[in-house]
């Protein structure tokens, strides 16, 4: 939804920088694809639907294959088949698109960085930037984007006139940062690692020939860095990339997409205050009691607490930084198994699609909205167009509408399997590698009650 907005309101939103780590990094690589495209009036037809609809469980953990090594209960054979079907077909469709992307990963073997002072601090996290553009004429151009500050190093992938291995390149930076231990083992990823000089040198320093490279194995940009939205503000506002000349950046909004977080506070559960009193003779089994409640509770804050520390670094190192955060009034189904209920069942993944547009469109309207008005300073209409009409492809959208927030005619709800909007395309050769089902009507109207029931 937010992809399609951006799309049809070039006046006034431009996505510059997209970063992700963990799953985020799948979707800031689709976001490439998905951007430089021409506008989908079809969310079915959406690379995010289509791609995310082709993880099954019972394909991704193939723990019994031999091609899974040990210690981890998938080979990733399913995610380079599909990479590979992708970059066979997506590539093509870029047609306009300026775009510097951002990835985090996370070391397996810290590196070892001394600062003044003769001290030596360990580092495991790592961050791969990189710059794609195209227009009408010109060729699809991926390279190397500098970021870091002078005399800081920074990663570098090897990429050249070979597009083919360029895309490689990227995915083995999103497979490392979606790489969960022991799920996945550690993606390996062949990068060069340049200090880059105060001054300009005769030498590109972002220029990484293939034989110069060094291998090395990369986990989940999660652990570290889950919500790299600082590195978007750096890649932002370096000097060096931007130019004295470079637009305002007061003018930008930063965007974080969280799909759990909630618009409404969550009480607290009721506190046992009793007193553990060590002559008490059920103290040990009280203690284990409250361990149980201490424990969980204060996973969960740092958990929270780390998803949380990149916009509070940007907001504390710039003020006046414009940082939006999505909210969700029903959490996504698939939040039942940590994010990872719809790859049991793929009409959950579906209704979490679904569930996801309707929360971006009401951002959109809402938040966004406000933050453009207030950047425009009355330049702007008041209003930014979305994609949404009443073809078969929305019919789920416009249930949802209709039954959670009380907008439109509930026998939209009745869609059938035979309504479900096809591709129309001009020839054999625009048709998408990826297929996905048609939704069950039945099964999505018992998620809709799933997701008012957990409220």
């Amino acid at each position: 939804m937010l992809t399609e907005a951006i799309k049809r309101n070039p006046d006034y939103l431009k996505a510059e920088i997209v970063t992700g780590a963990s799953a985020g990094a799948i979707n800031t690589v689709l976001s490439m694809f998905a951007l430089g495209a021409e506008p989908e009036d079809n969310p079915q037809n959406s690379i995010y639907y289509l791609v995310w609809n082709q993880l099954r469980f019972n394909h991704l953990l193939d723990v019994c294959s031999p091609e899974t090594p040990p210690g981890a209960l998938s080979s990733r054979k399913l995610l380079w088949d599909i990479s590979r079907k992708m970059i066979s077909f997506y590539p093509d469709k870029i047609t306009d698109l300026d775009l510097k992307i951002g990835i985090s990963t996370t070391r397996v073997d810290a590196e070892k960085i001394s600062i003044p002072g003769g001290i030596t601090i360990p580092n495991q996290q790592a961050k791969f930037v990189f710059l794609v553009e195209k227009n009408k004429d010109t060729l699809l151009r991926i390279d190397n984007h500098l970021w870091t500050k002078d005399k800081l190093t920074q990663l570098l992938l090897p990429f050249s006139a070979d597009l083919s291995k360029n895309f490689n390149a990227i995915m083995q930076t999103a497979f490392a940062s979606c790489g969960i231990p022991v799920v996945f083992p550690p993606q390996e990823i062949d990068y060069c690692e340049e200090k880059i000089p105060e001054t300009d040198q005769q030498k590109n320093p972002l220029d990484c020939a293939y034989e110069d490279t060094t291998t090395g194995r990369f986990v989940d940009g999660g652990v570290v860095d889950n919500s790299p939205i600082n590195l978007a503000y750096n890649i932002r506002n370096n000097r060096r990339a931007s130019g004295a000349s470079a637009e305002n950046p007061d003018r930008m909004i930063y965007i974080y997409v969280d799909p759990e977080h909630l618009k409404y506070e969550v009480s607290a559960p009721t506190s046992d205050n009793r007193d553990p009193s060590p002559y008490n003779d059920r103290h040990t089994m009280y203690f284990g009691m409250t361990l149980s409640k201490t424990l969980p509770k204060f996973l969960s804050g740092f958990i929270a607490s780390s998803r949380s520390s990149e916009i509070y670094s940007l907001v504390q190192h710039d003020p006046q930084a414009r940082v939006l955060r999505t909210k969700t009034k029903f959490l996504p189904v698939s939040s039942v198994l940590h994010g990872q209920l719809g790859f049991f069942e793929q009409d959950i993944l579906k209704f979490d699609y679904y569930l996801g547009m309707r929360d971006a469109a009401q951002f959109i309207q809402t938040d966004l909205s406000a933050a453009v008005a207030e950047v425009f300073q009355g330049a702007f209409n008041g209003e930014i167009q979305l994609p949404v009409s009443e073809s078969a492809g929305w019919a789920p959208y416009l249930c949802m509408k209709a039954v959670f927030d009380g907008e439109g005619n509930r026998t939209v709800c009745d869609f059938t399997n035979a309504e479900r909007q096809k591709n129309d395309p001009a020839s054999a050769g625009d048709v998408s590698p990826f297929t996905v089902d048609p939704i069950d009507p039945h099964n999505f109207k018992i998620l809709m009650q799933v997701s008012i029931d957990r409220l």
